[in-house]
């Protein structure tokens, strides 16, 4: 497949190719995963290209220093200090935050949830178009459930957004 972009943007292009070393391929697919805000396919895409050219960094820290990592890396689910660090890092470099494990795993579970929630609604439709008689209070009850399902998981989805906006502002 063949692309024409503006001279200019591939002057620019080239230039952070070159202080960088990341392929042009690389750096458009990370603007358009950016532009679609999927930032899980931005953080595989990205750890593929590089999986080949790490090098090891050793750094200095206190004591209290690598037991406030260790902390931090259970409650953001990095589990362990290697990790923790590289997520605190990748998140100081780049605009768009990545999420943490936890984070991430909470939004599976949510996503989960709401499918479970599509079932049961596409279970009570079929019984519906049936024309089998429903009684109105088993109904009522259903569909009252499943509302009360979704506003939690709508006040669940609100405190880790919440929490990962602070977190990308501090």
């Amino acid at each position: 497949m063949r692309i024409k972009i503006f001279p200019n943007n591939l002057e620019i292009l080239k230039k952070i190719n070159q202080e960088n070393k990341i392929p042009i391929t690389a750096l458009v697919n990370s603007c358009i995963y950016e532009q679609l805000n999927e930032k899980s396919n931005l953080l595989k895409e990205f750890k593929s290209k590089l999986a080949k050219e790490q090098t090891e960094v050793k750094i200095r820290i206190y004591e209290n220093e690598k037991e406030f990592l260790l902390e931090s890396s259970k409650f953001t689910g990095t589990n362990s200090l290697n990790q923790e660090i590289r997520f605190r890092l990748l998140n100081t470099i780049y605009k768009k935050r990545f999420l943490s494990p936890n984070e991430m795993q909470s939004f599976y579970n949510l996503k989960y949830q709401i499918k479970m929630i599509g079932v049961n609604l596409n279970q009570i439709s079929k019984k519906l178009n049936s024309n089998q008689q429903i009684k109105v209070d088993f109904l009522m009850e259903s569909i009252s459930k499943l509302d009360e399902k979704l506003d939690e998981n709508l006040v669940e989805i609100k405190k880790v957004l919440d929490y990962t906006n602070s977190r990308t502002t501090a």
